[in-house]
């Protein structure tokens, strides 16, 4: 069998322009980045019909619950994803399941180090017994 005999080219995904989307969000995955535990959010993009860069962000866990400013930031930064998603309830698999299918506006913007990431999540138009839901 000669080298290659079975390649097939397969299409590059689309790397996003910096600018804002709309996202819809599949389900929420609990993981290890760099052995730090994080809540992956895959998702797709409205208007989008092949496979884009990026399609999940994470949100990285408080590892330090006795440090007030980690425990804040984390806060912070799940809160801003709460908002922007209208997602209810605790961090567990059953509503990572009930996630799934929630939209919200992002932007995504390219590092100076050439990575495309998810840097902002705008607040959603909220009900105030919603966002006390959160």
């Amino acid at each position: 069998m000669s080298f290659g005999a079975n390649y097939h080219y397969e299409k590059q995904p689309k790397i996003l322009a910096d600018g804002d989307y709309t996202i819809t969000l599949g389900k929420a995955v609990e993981t290890q980045v760099a052995g730090y535990p994080v809540l992956r959010f895959p998702f797709t993009v409205d208007g989008e019909t092949e496979k884009v860069v990026p399609n999940y962000f994470d949100l990285f866990d408080c590892m330090n619950p006795d440090d007030p400013e980690k425990v804040a930031m984390f806060n912070k930064q799940a809160s801003k994803i709460k908002a922007c998603f209208n997602l209810g309830g605790h961090f567990d698999e059953s509503n990572y399941i009930a996630w799934r299918g929630h939209k919200g506006k992002v932007r995504i913007e390219k590092s100076k180090a050439g990575f495309v990431n998810v840097v902002q999540f705008y607040k959603a138009e909220l009900t105030p017994q919603e966002e006390a839901n959160l």
